[in-house]
């Protein structure tokens, strides 16, 4: 480029300082019960729809009584994206007494800063809360939807299809869904 101050050299220009192209993940949705005991609570998250323009480097989660403001990091997951799952026993630093209901809440992890690999948190999911006991029945499922549907209403005879479609309980009882 020329100016009236002379000419630059070839090249491309190197700026000074490079400002980081990624954010934050957002929240991972509601974590799920996965089982229960009078004991123990399991539960499972699925990524967050956003991951901030960084890969996802894994997650933490908080978990307390239910009711108290006072949640503590239980689990923290950095380095380990593809663990979705975790099991708070009363062993662990946060004990569990059977019929306690506890709060549990996800954050995602990203390296956000390429240049001092500073990590970023996203915020917490929505909390959910379980309580410690033996296995029960399910909680009820959200309400249904319908998905997609084919020639319904219309002067087309023949096959004609609907697709209904629902999101599994919160809370599973403490023990796997087998069925609808």
């Amino acid at each position: 480029a020329v100016n009236a101050h002379g000419e630059s050299p070839a090249g491309f220009p190197v700026p000074s300082s490079v400002m980081p192209a990624a954010k934050a993940p957002t929240a991972p949705l509601r974590p799920t019960l996965i089982a229960s005991t009078t004991s123990s609570i399991s539960i499972r998250w699925v990524s967050p729809r956003g991951n901030g323009g960084a890969t996802v480097m894994g997650y933490q989660v908080y978990a307390g009584k239910f009711a108290s403001e006072d949640l503590q990091l239980v689990y923290d997951g950095t380095g380990s994206p593809d663990i979705l799952e975790f099991t708070v026993k009363s062993s662990s630093s946060m004990p569990i007494t059977a019929r306690g209901q506890y709060a549990f809440q996800v954050r995602a992890v990203n390296f956000c800063n390429g240049i001092t690999f500073a990590a970023c948190l996203g915020p917490l999911s929505p909390a959910a809360v379980f309580v410690a006991k033996p296995p029960t029945k399910p909680t009820s499922p959200a309400k249904p939807y319908l998905s997609s549907m084919t020639n319904l209403g219309t002067e087309l005879q023949g096959n004609s299809n609907v697709t209904i479609r629902w999101e599994a309980p919160v809370d599973n009882g403490g023990a796997p869904i087998r069925g609808y």
